[in-house]
């Protein structure tokens, strides 16, 4: 727990830890946009990275944060072994980043958001995505003009028209 919750109290138990919800969280949203603001160059082996319990965050227009990557399929709550830091970014827009998305970068898919660390936050917060192959934002060619975009499967896109949408004029009975 951060700092920054330990001086908030609050009665009620946390949602996701208590078991009051379901850690899998589904959501229609819409994708966010980041840039790149520095580029990272390294690995930790035996970081031992600890992804917090709720499978989302919410992000803010201009806000930074740090990606990371592992090759450990793990969910929130987990522990990371091993850790490729690739940037620091800012976002360009509001949003909220989930368990599940797909990070975009330059039009490909590199990763999937394993998880989110609060070890520096109020500061940043690290987002760990899933990678094929453990790296560093140098090593795997981003430069500072790279465009990233977080997103759910083309099926959960909030701009996406779902199949068992009902319209206003149909019928609901």
């Amino acid at each position: 727990m951060s700092d920054a919750q330990k001086s908030v109290t609050h009665d009620e138990p946390e949602p996701y830890g208590a078991g009051l919800v379901s850690r899998k969280l589904q959501i229609k949203k819409a994708p966010i946009l980041a840039r790149p603001v520095g580029i990272l160059t390294n690995l930790s082996f035996g970081r031992n990275l600890e992804l917090i319990v709720p499978p989302s965050r919410v992000v803010r227009i201009n806000d930074v944060h740090e990606l990371a990557c592992t090759t450990e399929a793990c969910q929130p709550g987990d522990t990371v072994k091993d850790v490729g830091y690739l940037a620091f970014v800012t976002f360009e827009q509001s949003g909220v980043v989930v368990v599940g998305d797909i990070l975009e970068v330059d039009g490909r898919d590199f990763g999937v958001v394993l998880g989110f660390n609060e070890i520096h936050f109020p500061n940043h917060i690290n987002i760990v995505v899933l990678v094929e192959a453990l790296t560093t934002g140098l090593k795997a060619g981003w430069r500072l003009d790279i465009s990233l975009r977080f997103k759910r499967g083309v099926h959960k896109e909030l701009s996406r028209v779902s199949a068992d949408a009902v319209s206003p004029k149909e019928d609901r009975s």
